[in-house]
């Protein structure tokens, strides 16, 4: 615990207790909830999966957003491994940003199969309506072949020749 406040305090990271507040409320999602026997059975999001993987650690890694001119935005720490609730905390504090300018965002996550499923399920239509998913370019080839089609940058409008890998080479 430092004796001062942060001179950068919330200038990239979020608050922490409101992140841990949000990801302990939020619905647990488990597996392949896509239910496509075509893509990978990703651990990734799971809370069952990653709940006793990492019990002895505060926190297990940073999940961020950058903008696709490589330019990083928003961070914040994951507890206990990737959680598709992390995502969707970026995610909704993104589209309240730019809510107001009726921009529709591009977002590219390596689960964004999983994330729509999820998102679909949970009736979040606000959300999806605001945004457009594409997987990273490198991550998308560990996706069966109907996910490649579906959330492929190089294969959907408007997404031009980015790759997604902005937090990759950060």
């Amino acid at each position: 615990m430092s004796y001062r406040e942060p001179l950068s305090d919330n200038m990239f990271f979020h608050n922490q207790d409101k992140v841990d507040e949000f990801v302990s409320s939020y619905p647990v999602a488990s597996g392949n909830s896509r239910g496509n026997k075509e893509c990978s059975d990703f651990q990734a999001g799971s809370e069952m999966v990653s709940k006793g993987k990492y019990y002895a650690l505060d926190e297990t890694a940073v999940c961020g957003l950058g903008c696709k001119h490589g330019i990083p935005m928003d961070f914040l720490n994951l507890k206990g491994g990737e959680r598709l609730a992390y995502g969707v905390y970026l995610l909704s504090c993104l589209t309240t940003r730019t809510a107001k300018s009726g921009v529709t965002v591009h977002f590219m996550y390596d689960i964004c199969c999983l994330l729509e499923s999820h998102l679909k399920k949970q009736n979040n239509n606000e959300l999806l309506s605001c945004i457009k998913l594409a997987c990273p370019q490198f991550h998308v080839y560990g996706h069966g072949a109907t996910c490649q089609l579906m959330y492929s940058p190089r294969r959907l409008d408007g997404w031009g020749l980015i790759d997604g890998e902005v937090l990759e080479r950060l």
